[in-house]
């Protein structure tokens, strides 16, 4: 039998090399503060997808063409290869610095980068097949729920945050002594 045209058991498959030898202690102690910007650069490209600039052409290709382009999935599936490696940095699961250009570092010992050690693959759906055109309407309208209630307490806890808190009111002078309305202290 042909191992090429057997399908793999799941479409997405996410494997992270485990680093050998001791870890970088120093590298692992600033993780925080050495991630900030490979994790700026992440957040920067995926504001688009996140937004639905990306994702809003997909579905609606999906949707009325029952198309998706290679090229935009090719496109969407670096953008998650870069973004996982970015997080296994930040995450602390992998000591190596992520490269922004490419998926795999050249192999060699010819002073070119070292092998990436995340490794993300995802298989190509079949639009016209696999799938459904009007799931991603469904999905949108079944998110909208989640995100009144989120916009409600997001609005709930910023009024809580800005407005002063309101101060107890001082207890009346009739109860209190000091005042010189109480009833007179013995001698």
């Amino acid at each position: 039998m042909n191992t090429s045209m057997v399908a793999a058991p799941y479409p997405v498959r996410l494997t992270i090399d485990y680093p050998d030898g001791p870890r970088n202690r120093v590298t692992t102690a600033f993780r925080a503060v050495l991630a900030v910007p490979i994790m700026a650069l992440v957040c920067l490209v995926s504001w688009g997808r996140s937004s639905g600039l990306l994702t809003l052409p997909v579905a609606v290709m999906v949707l009325f063409r029952r198309k998706y382009p290679r090229w935009w999935f090719e496109w969407h599936l670096h953008l998650e290869r870069f973004e996982t490696r970015a997080c296994a940095y930040a995450l602390l699961l992998q000591d190596q610095y992520p490269t922004a250009d490419e998926e795999d570092g050249a192999a060699g010992d010819g002073g070119g980068p070292a092998p990436q050690p995340v490794h993300l693959d995802m298989d190509y759906p079949d639009a016209g097949r696999e799938l459904n055109r009007w799931l991603p309407l469904v999905k949108w309208l079944l998110v909208l729920p989640h995100v009144v209630v989120l916009a409600v307490l997001l609005v709930l806890w910023l009024d809580r945050l800005f407005r002063r808190p309101a101060r107890p009111k001082p207890p009346p002078a009739a109860n209190n002594p000091a005042a010189g309305a109480g009833p007179a202290p013995t001698a």
